[in-house]
């Protein structure tokens, strides 16, 4: 027998951990076991453990280093074997790698919109391979985020502020975590405004001025320094505001700021109080009524800086009004706009039918139409026309067909007042009507078709002289008064476009030109045109404009053989330009008006199609016409408003309508042209051009030393000067005293004294009547009466005149001229020792100086001497007694005065002669005598 002796069999064993958990290249603790029973004599292990671990086969112990991954666990059996048996245990064993360990050296990334990120970041890894990568949050739209290898790179597609991003760099061995912050900016503005420099007006809203960046958006803008007062810099740095101050002239920096960075820009500003220098010269002009004043002169800089223009209007159609039926489409429409922005289309409304109609107006303020009716007449408001005045005041002439009237109608008084003119007949679809108002004085003036005999001829109205009057300004003896269109120059010259129908078929004009009338042909008579037939035949609906030159614009229908294309004059009376190759279709009622930059606009419509249609040569060339609307163009009119934007009332007979048709300007900005304007009033016979300013004429009546202000308005901006007018007219009332003088002596100089009034004349010359006295002079400059007279003059009357180009002022004068006074004298002898009854000596004298006229003597002589009254001599015999001497006073008279002296006369009587007879006689003393007598 055999025996066998066996071990005893291993008892169980288990590792710790049973669980194995490594690391690959990460060396292991070993792992024992120990079983219990019998020695193990050998160890077996399925399957066998990953490289880089070992097995004991003597020991059953694991350990190293693993050097391969197996990351999901793996269970391997281990047997503990001898003779007597073998035991078995399991263990698992994952082998993960080494966790990662990463950083990001730029972990503040400050990245740029739109700008690609520069350097990338990239991460550092210093750990296990990384198997994934991952970010929290999701970065979107703002960069990228490689997760093969967790590299941010990118181009930023939206901002971003400062946020952290957590980045895991994953693998089997767990994930590492690093954050990085990241910014994006936006780009840094760069910004620039359109203007380098603004002018702008005190209390006058600024066009806004945006700015222009081509950089990221703008978040804040400063200003440096700040801007004039009144206005306002928006955080997108847009200038906008009413400035309410006057400026110099200033640069202002202008800083945009966003995330990403800043910009500025300089712009200068200057805030004036007015929009534009205007200079006159001369700043004082002194006239005289009736003689032509030179040339006061105006000169305007528009200095508003004009810029941003856009149109206020759509490319666009639309029913103005659904009351209208115009039976045969004619023109009975009328349109115009005023300097607020405000626009007027006047027509012939109808609410029942084509036989009855008003005048209704459309009218636009503020961009809202309103329609009103004026006149709700049997039959009236046929063929307007419509004028709005610097003021804002509406004018309308129209045809009271009822009555056969022209009819004018305003609101210049604040409410409608109706008017009739005179009488006017339209017949046929034609314009029957034109007017305008003189944008300075107001004036009226109103053209319209009359019949009041074979042909229709035109008649005009104006109330210019501050009555209604009325001409007829066609030739009579033809068809001519058809189809009126009216403009008015500068000078307030005006200029009616017709169709001459009978006896011509022509485009004639009548021009008023310094208030006379004046006719000519445009177009149409044969022998301008190489043509045997006798007349051409253009010139039918004519419409006419003016541009800022002064240059006509007429636009008509030419008829010959039935072509019926859109012919173009341009020029001025007596010297055309015609454009013959606008349209190559059938074109009726072209319309036609002239923009601020004087490029001009044409509509029509086409009678295939019914199209209305559209053309301008804006860009410096003719454009092919465009069309504007499917159905309309009857009667059509035009208006440009003060933004270069156009207007179309056209009619649509199918629909009984009224279209309005918008164009927006042609995108050329606004030119400005001036308009001028004066208050107070000139005299009459002075006139200002309303396009240029300057002043000029012959003053018809006087006019006060005045300060009159000229206003310019243009692009609504209005500008001032002043100025001086004196206009004299006649001399003052003069005057004299009366004169008074001596022959041979001259005279003291007599001045005239004048009793002006504000406006008398200045005086050129003197007159009298009869001549001034031999010697007397009156002066050519003053009217000083001077001399030396050499006649005598006792009292004469003479008129003085003072005269200048105007008139004359007389008086009266007085003067008398009289002789020397006699000179002084005396008698021999003095005293005069008389003798009764004997005769004396005549006692004579001879003053000097002047003649002696007359003699005087005082008291009377005595009886018997007489005086001699003409030559003052004393003579005579006598015949009383005047024993004591009397003193006589005698004068020698002429008219310059007289001359005195004195006499005495003593009158005594005879001296008696004695005899005695007998003499000698002998007397005794003392014894008395005999008496002796004779």
């Amino acid at each position: 027998m055999t025996i066998a002796i066996t071990d005893i069999a291993p008892g169980t064993f288990t590792y710790s951990p049973v669980d194995m958990d490594l690391t690959l290249n990460q060396a292991m603790a070993p792992n024992t076991v120990s079983p219990g029973g019998g020695a193990v004599t050998s160890w077996e292990i399925e399957p066998d453990v990953p490289n880089g671990l070992n097995f004991g086969s003597s020991n059953g112990t694991i350990w190293g280093t693993p050097t391969v991954l197996q990351t999901s666990p793996i269970t391997y059996t281990v047997w503990a074997n001898n003779s007597g048996g073998s035991s078995s245990t399991t263990v698992t064993i994952t082998i993960i790698d080494d966790a990662a360990v990463i950083s990001y050296s730029l972990n503040e990334i400050v990245a740029t919109l739109g700008v690609p990120i520069s350097p990338h970041s990239n991460p550092t890894n210093t750990g296990g391979a990384v198997e994934t990568w991952e970010i929290s949050p999701d970065p979107g739209p703002h960069f990228q985020f490689n997760t093969a290898n967790g590299i941010i790179s990118g181009t930023p597609g939206a901002l971003l502020t400062r946020t952290q991003y957590t980045i895991y760099a994953n693998n089997s061995g767990g994930s590492a975590v690093a954050n990085v912050h990241v910014t994006v900016n936006d780009v840094a503005p760069s910004i620039t405004y359109s203007e380098a420099s603004l002018t702008l007006v005190v209390n006058t809203g600024m066009t806004p001025l945006p700015v222009i960046n081509s950089g990221g958006t703008i978040v804040s803008c400063s200003d440096s320094p700040t801007l004039p007062t009144g206005l306002s810099l928006s955080n997108t740095c847009e200038i906008t505001g009413t400035p309410t101050v006057t400026t110099t002239n200033i640069s202002y920096t202008i800083t945009a700021t966003n995330t990403g960075g800043t910009d500025s820009t300089t712009i200068f500003m200057v805030v004036q109080s007015n929009a534009g220098t205007l200079t006159i010269s001369p700043i004082h002009t002194e006239g005289s009524v009736n003689s032509t004043i030179s040339d006061i002169t105006m000169t305007y800089n528009h200095a508003v800086s004009s810029y941003g223009w856009s149109s206020g209007v759509s490319n666009i159609s639309s029913v103005l009004s659904g009351n209208l039926q115009t039976g045969d489409g004619s023109h009975w429409l009328g349109i115009d706009s005023g300097e607020q922005g405000e626009m007027a289309v006047v027509f012939a409304r109808n609410d029942t039918g084509a036989t009855t109609h008003d005048l209704a107006l459309r009218y636009l303020w503020n961009g809202v139409w309103t329609e009103s009716l004026i006149d709700n007449g049997i039959d009236t408001g046929q063929h307007p026309s419509v004028a709005i005045d610097r003021h804002g005041a509406l004018h309308i002439a129209y045809v009271d067909l009822h009555n056969g009237e022209l009819r004018y109608a305003t609101n210049a008084s604040g409410s409608w007042v109706l008017s009739t003119l005179g009488v006017a007949s339209v017949t046929g679809g034609g314009r029957g009507t034109a007017i305008v108002v003189h944008p300075i004085t107001d004036a009226v003036h109103i053209v319209t078709t009359i019949n009041e005999n074979t042909y229709r001829d035109l008649q005009y109205h104006t109330n210019q002289g501050g009555s209604w009057v009325n001409e007829t300004i066609t030739n009579t003896s033809r068809d001519e008064g058809n189809d009126p269109s009216m403009v008015m120059d500068g000078d307030g010259n005006l200029y009616v476009a017709y169709y001459c129908n009978v006896g011509c078929n022509d485009l004639r004009m009548s021009s008023r030109i310094n208030g006379v009338w004046q006719n000519e042909t445009i177009a149409g008579v044969a022998n301008l045109y190489n043509t045997n037939t006798n007349h051409y035949n253009i010139g039918t609906t004519p419409e006419m404009a003016i541009d800022s030159q002064g240059t006509l614009h007429i636009v008509s229908q030419f008829q010959h053989n039935q072509m019926k294309r859109m012919y173009l004059h341009s020029g001025t009376p007596g010297n055309w330009f015609e454009n013959r190759n606008l349209s190559s279709e059938k074109a009726h009622w072209p319309a036609i008006a002239v923009d601020s930059n004087d490029a001009v606009h044409i509509a029509y419509h086409i009678g295939a199609n019914k199209h209305l249609k559209y053309l301008t040569n804006a860009s410096g060339s003719w454009i092919a016409p465009v069309l504007l609307d499917v159905y309309g163009g009857w009667g059509s009119v035009m208006e440009i408003d003060a933004n270069d934007d156009i207007f179309i009332a056209h009619s649509a007979p199918a629909n009984n309508a009224i279209h309005l048709t918008t164009v927006k300007g042609s995108g050329q900005g606004l030119t400005a042209i001036p308009v001028f304007d004066i208050a107070p009033p000139l005299p009459d016979g002075l006139t200002m051009n309303w396009r240029t300013g300057t002043i000029s004429g012959t003053p018809t009546e006087e006019h006060v030393n005045s300060t009159h202000t000229v206003t310019v308005t243009a692009l609504g901006f209005t500008t001032t000067a002043t100025f001086t007018l004196y206009i004299t007219g006649a001399p003052g009332s003069i005057a004299y005293a009366d004169i008074s003088g001596t022959h041979l002596t001259p005279i003291t100089s007599q001045y005239p004294t004048f009793t002006n009034s504000s406006t008398s004349g200045e005086i050129t010359s003197w007159e009298t009547d009869p001549m001034l006295p031999t010697g007397l002079n009156i002066g050519s400059t003053n009217g000083t009466i001077w001399g030396t007279p050499t006649v005598i003059i006792a009292g004469g009357v003479y008129v003085i005149w003072a005269n200048n180009s105007v008139g004359s002022a007389s008086t009266t004068v007085n003067i008398t001229i009289n002789a020397q006074a006699p000179g002084s004298f005396n008698y021999n002898p003095m005293d005069m020792d008389l003798t009764l009854n004997q005769a004396m000596t005549p006692n004579t004298v001879s003053p000097g100086g002047g003649a002696v006229i007359s003699w005087e003597i005082e008291p009377d002589v005595p009886n018997g001497l007489n005086f001699g009254s003409s030559n003052g001599t004393i003579w005579g015999t006598p015949t009383v007694l005047q024993t004591s001497p009397v003193t006589y006073t005698i004068w020698a008279n002429n008219s310059g005065g007289s001359s005195s002296t004195t006499v005495t006369i003593t009158i005594n009587d005879e001296v008696p002669t004695l005899s005695y007879p007998s003499s000698p006689y002998t007397i005794v003393r003392g014894y008395d005598m005999t008496d002796i007598t004779q």
